[in-house]
């Protein structure tokens, strides 16, 4: 009598389990569904728009959408809702903003190397927006006007994360502070990287141009996830 309700106890509790991550699912699968009406409707609204200004507002907004919508068909794509591999979303969020904000006539060489990162949801939703920011900023004032330029993006795990974002373009003006002159774009990597408990570096590299760094505690320790090295970069035109 004991082992058949121990097996019945246990057929009820995986049922249970089953029913909450389908319902998981579900939720995820909804709100990227959501998130994409969204953009779809921005994308519409800015058809109508005759101001570059206002499309290329318009065109940020939906980018940053896509970030999170994209994290949200990862998790329900993979089933595990409680991290996902953040390299592979930043990957992909890369090359995607690399087609299509990069500046007319200029020939971009994109590089990422991403080390396997697992993160929460909550982690990574901010992490795509910091990214998503760094990577508008880099292809709005690195390259303009340039017939060609690369743009470096790192991640890196370890006891203290961090993600960088390089390019070789013009670099900071002299006297740049980002506490005093700067857009809403570093205001906001500012305030979601204090979100997630991190520290924001926004400096001239070394080499020219302009690297930011994003360091953020290990929230959860890095997995073992199968992703391609991109040895060789992309170009883009």
């Amino acid at each position: 009598y004991l082992l058949s309700t121990l097996h019945r106890l246990q057929a009820e509790l995986q049922e249970r389990v089953e029913q909450r991550t389908a319902s998981l699912a579900e939720v995820h699968h909804r709100v990227k569904n959501n998130l994409q009406i969204i953009s779809s409707l921005l994308m519409l609204q800015a058809e109508k728009l005759s101001n570059a200004a206002d499309k290329a507002v318009f065109d940020e907004c939906r980018a940053r959408i896509y970030s999170m919508a994209r994290l949200h068909e990862q998790l329900y794509s993979s089933g595990d809702f409680s991290d996902l591999d953040f390299a592979a979303h930043l990957r992909e969020m890369a090359e995607m903003l690399v087609r299509s904000h990069t500046p007319q006539g200029c020939n971009l060489a994109l590089d990422v190397r991403a080390d396997p990162v697992a993160v929460d949801l909550d982690t990574a939703v901010t992490l795509g927006l910091i990214a998503n920011e760094l990577l508008l900023n880099a292809l709005k004032h690195g390259f303009a006007g340039r017939p060609a330029g690369k743009l470096t993006v790192e991640l890196h795990g370890g006891n203290r994360n961090e993600m960088i974002v390089r390019d070789d373009g013009r670099g900071l003006p002299t006297g740049f502070d980002t506490t005093k002159n700067a857009g809403l774009g570093v205001e906001l990597v500012l305030g979601m990287t204090r979100q997630i408990r991190g520290e924001a570096r926004i400096e001239n590299d070394s080499a020219g141009g302009t690297r930011a760094t994003i360091f953020f505690p290990s929230l959860l320790p890095s997995k073992t996830v199968k992703t391609e090295p991109q040895s060789k970069p992309t170009h883009h035109d």
